[in-house]
């Protein structure tokens, strides 16, 4: 098993406004992507300060390779091991190649390192053609290529994001997405990514915190967090459209959860008040009702059709509000439209519980 490179241990620190961050604990490893989800102002960037050594907590520690960076030079020694891209680009007025050298050149390394490395890093973000052009000139997404190589250009030993694609043209955020995936996989550094946008953070991230007011309220693989939520605010920040309470009577064999009159067979030894979420992609659409193995079939009608970029997202009434996901060929061939009547099917085992 991996050691870890940075540890934070009891982490607590409060603002004059009231705003409290609370950590207990968290490790980062190398070759590991951690992503930090949660929405605006819940301590994401604080966050990223404090392990970077910017910003100092009220109490609890950072450790560094088992060993606590001190106030001063050590301090200042141990954040040369990190490289931080913010939120907002943060470029000096010049060159994009005197950009992504200017770290290099703070550490004194010799002329044709320098050129080794900016080079090296030009061509990863494919900004080779940017090299004598001024920032100031640059698009968002250029300014953020620009950035990310400036960053890694050190090889830092653990690499902090801050939303690093936020403001980007989806279509240059696509290629970035992929350019930023490859670079990161080959090489063995910890990074930890913080954004609101859940689906930007299953893209890169091996492990994911969810956060809230200050805390991390559940951490796990993408899979478990995406399917199993711990909570209810877990469930409907990544995108959880069917959260329902229910009253729950294991061992009833005609659905054993009571939600709002009608009733659902799940398998849980819960009893009494519970959460049920279902993911829309788990409830399967047809014009007539089929024989399965799934245990939970309604018949209701479409109550709301929502177009994704894909995908389309339909809503049906069988006495609470299932809301599914299909493709655009499956709303064309079952005719999906508001108004309709739609048998609806999902497996109990499709059903998380908490």
């Amino acid at each position: 098993m991996k050691t870890a490179i940075l540890e934070a241990e009891n982490i607590y620190l409060k603002y004059r406004t009231g705003f409290e961050l609370s950590l207990p604990a968290l490790q980062l490893f190398p070759g590991e992507i951690l992503g930090i989800i949660g929405p605006n102002g819940c301590g994401k960037s604080t966050l990223i300060k404090i392990l970077a050594l910017l910003l100092e907590p009220d109490r609890g520690k950072v450790v560094l390779d088992g060993k606590e960076p001190t106030a001063g030079r050590k301090s200042f020694k141990a954040r040369r091991n990190f490289s931080v891209v913010f939120h907002a680009p943060l470029l000096f007025n010049r060159s994009v190649k005197d950009n992504i050298a200017l770290p290099l050149k703070f550490r004194r390394e010799p002329a044709h390192a320098v050129e080794e490395k900016v080079q090296k890093w030009l061509g990863t973000f494919a900004i080779e053609h940017l090299a004598h052009r001024p920032v100031t000139g640059l698009s968002g997404g250029e300014a953020r290529r620009v950035c990310l190589a400036r960053a890694l250009v050190t090889n830092p030993r653990v690499l902090f994001m801050d939303e690093p694609l936020a403001n980007i043209d989806p279509p240059a955020k696509e290629t970035l997405i992929h350019d930023l995936t490859v670079a990161l996989r080959n090489l063995d550094m910890a990074v930890m990514i913080v954004t609101h946008d859940r689906e930007e953070a299953a893209l890169f991230s091996d492990r994911m915190g969810v956060m809230r007011a200050g805390k991390i309220v559940q951490t796990g693989p993408p899979a478990q967090i995406f399917n199993q939520p711990a909570t209810p605010f877990v469930a409907d920040f990544v995108g959880v459209e069917n959260i329902f309470k229910g009253e729950s009577q294991p061992g009833l064999e005609q659905g054993n959860i009571k939600i709002n009159g009608i009733r659902m067979t799940v398998p849980t030894d819960i009893t009494g008040p519970v959460h049920l979420i279902i993911r829309p992609e788990d409830i399967l659409l047809s014009n007539a009702k089929i024989s399965s193995s799934a245990r939970n079939q309604f018949r209701g009608k479409i109550t709301k059709v929502v177009p994704r970029e894909r995908t389309y997202y339909i809503t049906v009434d069988v006495g609470v509000p299932l809301t599914c996901l299909v493709t655009r060929i499956s709303k064309e061939e079952l005719q999906l439209e508001p108004g309709r009547q739609i048998w609806l099917q999902f497996k109990a085992s499709s059903v998380h519980v908490i």
